[in-house]
Order: C-alpha cells, then sequence, then structure tokens
C-alpha cells in the first residue's frame, strides 16, 4: 500500500521493474509511472515475472505432462461430483460446473507439444477416444476448437514466499501439480491469512514472518500429496487399478482431512 495509508487501485497497468530502497518498495509500470510501497503483494502465476525479477531467479519445472481442459454445456448421466477415467499414460476428469455445465481436463503424460487451436477438439477427442461414455459425450458437447486450452504441467521443486517488502502468494510462491485441485484456493488462503497477520502485528517484517510460518506446513502438504497422486496415476495399471480399489477412497479421505482446519 502507498506509504501511510490507503490503497489507490490502479486497474490494467503491469510492473515492469521492482526495486526497495529503506523500507520501501518502487514499482516502476508499463505506462513509465512510478509508485513507491510499504509492502507489494503479488499473484502473477507459476511464470511469475516479479519472483524472477525481484524474489529468485527460480523457474518453473516441467511436469512431464500436457493438460487440454474445457467446458461444456452437458452434464453426463449420473455425474454428482468429480469423476476420473484412468487409462495407461492419461486420464480424463469431469467435474459439475452448475447450471448444466461441466468441466473436462484430459491430461497426457508426454513431452511439451504444440498443439494448434485448429482441430483440436478432433484431436483429444482421438487422444480419448477409448475411454467411457461419459467421456465421449463430454468431448462430443465441447462447442468449438477455441473452447480448448491446452498447456505443459509446471510447478516450482519449492517455495519461494518474499524478499524484503515483496510477497509473493498463489502460484507465484508455490506452483504444484494439479493433482489435489487447490491451486485458486491455496492463493485465496494466502491472501486471507497475510491479511489476518498484517491485522494482528504493526510491524511488516514481523507480520510477514508469521505468515510464511503459518502457510509453511500447509503448502508443503498438498504439494507432497499431489506429488504422490501424480505418481500414482503414472503406475501401469496392473500395480495402479488395484491399489485405488482396495484404499482408494480411504486414501482420498486421508489427503483431505487435514486441510478442512482453518488455515
Amino acid at each position: 500500500m502507498p506509504p501511510g495509508g490507503g490503497v489507490r487501485p490502479r486497474a490494467g497497468r503491469s510492473a515492469v521493474s521492482v526495486r526497495q530502497h529503506d523500507g520501501q518498495v518502487s514499482v516502476t509500470f508499463d505506462d513509465a509511472t512510478v509508485a513507491s510501497y510499504d509492502l507489494v503483494v503479488w499473484a502473477d502465476g507459476v511464470n511469475s515475472v516479479v519472483r524472477q525479477s525481484a524474489v529468485s531467479p527460480s523457474r518453473p519445472a516441467d511436469a512431464g505432462q500436457m493438460v487440454w481442459r474445457s467446458v461444456a454445456p452437458v452434464r453426463p448421466d449420473a455425474l454428482e461430483a468429480v469423476q476420473f477415467w484412468l487409462g495407461r499414460d492419461r486420464f480424463f476428469g469431469l467435474c459439475p460446473a452448475g447450471d448444466g455445465i461441466t468441466y473436462g481436463f484430459g491430461n497426457v503424460s508426454c513431452g511439451r507439444l504444440r498443439d494448434p487451436v485448429d482441430g483440436r477438439k478432433r484431436r483429444l477427442a482421438g487422444r480419448f477416444a477409448g475411454f467411457g461414455a461419459p467421456v465421449q459425450e463430454y468431448l462430443a458437447a465441447v462447442e468449438c476448437d477455441g473452447d480448448i486450452h491446452c498447456a505443459p504441467v509446471e510447478w516450482l521443486t519449492g517455495t519461494v514466499w518474499r524478499r524484503g517488502r515483496v510477497v509473493l502468494i498463489g502460484d507465484a510462491a508455490h506452483a504444484m501439480s494439479p493433482m489435489m485441485g487447490r491451486g485458486g484456493c491455496m492463493a485465496i488462503e494466502d491472501a486471507v491469512v497475510l491479511a489476518d497477520e498484517l491485522r494482528r502485528d504493526s510491524d511488516v517484517s514481523a507480520a510477514l514472518a508469521a505468515f510464511t510460518t503459518r502457510r509453511g506446513q500447509r503448502v508443503d502438504w498438498v504439494r507432497q500429496q499431489s506429488q504422490a497422486l501424480t505418481e500414482l496415476v503414472r503406475l501401469p495399471p496392473g500395480r495402479r487399478n488395484p491399489a485405488l480399489r482396495k484404499r482408494g477412497t480411504a486414501a482420498f479421505h486421508d489427503r483431505y482431512r487435514p486441510l478442512t482446519a482453518v488455515p
């Protein structure tokens, strides 16, 4: 926030440089204006420009997976909660999204590839042609190539919280495998906890230290469980499927139960 008080919103601007001096953070924006702040909080995603330029040179690692995400105006029969269909080197997930909309995501273990928008729906259907009827119903309902987003899965191997009075939240700080479905939720939790600690302590440095301590264990847990799920679905079906039938439901609850506590 600006020194001495309230926040002045600046919509539609991006930072091009961030510098710290004497307990202040100077931000130069893409319209060439400069402003100074007591604290800068950044949430610009896994490829965070601010992380790399002002906090840490760490870059995301490639998870060796490509994912195709989309929504479609359909609700396959019996779909009341998230469901996964697992193949040898790929899986497809469906999740109800309200008002007859379903969110779908197809994941393939492979190297990075470029999938042009033109013809993307047809190629996605081909990649999952052997999957069950709900997946086929969903893929048929995707309206056009441009409704499908394709990207590699990337993550940070560790957490990078802050440097001085520049603090990162969400994927900018701790991007991880999406297997726990917690990316957006973790960013919201970060913001809530950071605000709580800043209210508790007027000493900004002390508040930031308390924030990182409070968030560390929870973030580490989600990262560990996300990685474990990634490794599980990559197992050969002969090993993976019996394990899921035996302990899949119990393991699901064990992974999420610690996250029901207030962050």
